[in-house]
């Protein structure tokens, strides 16, 4: 991913799609040198122009490849060129999309997030999901039953490899704002209309997710059961009027038991439920299961649920 490394110090930061570079403590980028400019550059990356490097009328002026940027201008960034603030000099190692990602200790082995979800050490076994929280504006890794804040270039030990974080700044949601409002415009957890469950004979499961009133089929996984048991859960302590912070929460041990699995196994399905809805464009996917870690406790993100058994 698209990161900047310093020439002689052990240093590195990864680009997110829009940086603001400065000594000011409300930059994206801070550089703690006082021939820096507040707010001394912008970095941003669009599908159609790339990188692009602009300067904000610093006092001691931004070069790319020693060639002085005029304010104003929008200069294109190319992989392996360096940038210089004031007298502070960077080298763009990769200009590919923003995005997370993490390298495994020395080797040139990387996971690229899909939909804002990283797994580690890999898809089919993912022990870690790594995920942005907009609330916070942190990145959040997942680790069995605990959740914890990780920071861009952390080194996370998952068995025994390391990898290598490259995490890109979170917008937080307080600063993901429009006219119309972000939650109208886009299909995230946040705005669908409901979880359709279709029950069959033998526990057979059919998922739809209706969003503005039309159907989106999800394919059949085997992490339905476990989807469905957390609805029957939810709907049971709604018809009971629990309050909505207490509702649908169920202890990993009763789910276990109720689907004859184990904790590692439920984590997968965990991990590889918020996978198929990222996969289907639903943001905050992340957010379709929540967890307890206190109490080992789990449940539905949503609570626009219902149940049909045939």
């Amino acid at each position: 991913m698209a990161t900047l490394v310093h020439p002689i110090l052990p240093r590195r930061f990864t680009l997110g799609s829009r940086t603001l570079v400065g000594r000011a403590t409300h930059c994206t980028f801070q550089i703690k040198n006082r021939l820096v400019s507040g707010e001394h550059a912008l970095l941003t990356w669009s599908d159609d122009d790339g990188w692009r490097l602009r300067d904000l009328g610093s006092r001691n002026g931004t070069f790319v490849d020693g060639q002085p940027v005029r304010p104003g201008d929008r200069i294109k960034l190319t992989a392996g060129c360096e940038l210089t603030f004031a007298d502070e000099r960077w080298h763009l190692v990769d200009d590919s999309p923003p995005n997370a990602s993490a390298r495994l200790g020395k080797t040139e082995t990387l996971r690229v997030a899909a939909d804002q979800l990283l797994f580690l050490p890999d898809d089919e076994a993912p022990r870690v999901m790594i995920f942005p929280d907009q609330k916070s504006g942190q990145w959040i890794a997942e680790i069995d039953d605990a959740q914890r804040t990780v920071v861009d270039q952390e080194a996370l030990t998952v068995g025994d490899q390391v990898w290598h974080l490259g995490l890109p700044p979170v917008v937080p949601s307080s600063e993901m704002t429009s006219t119309l409002g972000m939650d109208e415009l886009t299909l995230s957890l946040s705005t669908l209309d409901r979880l359709h469950f279709v029950v069959r004979e033998g526990e057979s499961v059919d998922l739809t997710v209706w969003y503005r009133q039309r159907p989106i089929t999800v394919e059949q996984r085997e992490h339905h059961r476990m989807l469905l048991h957390l609805a029957r859960t939810m709907l049971a302590d709604m018809r009971k009027d629990v309050p909505r912070p207490e509702q649908g929460w169920c202890s990993v041990d009763d789910l276990c038991a109720a689907l004859d699995s184990d904790p590692a196994r439920i984590n997968s399905h965990i991990f590889r439920a918020r996978r198929q809805f990222a996969a289907l464009g639903v943001g905050g996917a992340a957010r379709l299961i929540e967890r307890r870690a206190t109490s080992r406790q789990v449940r539905l993100g949503i609570d626009r649920v219902e149940l049909q058994e045939l």
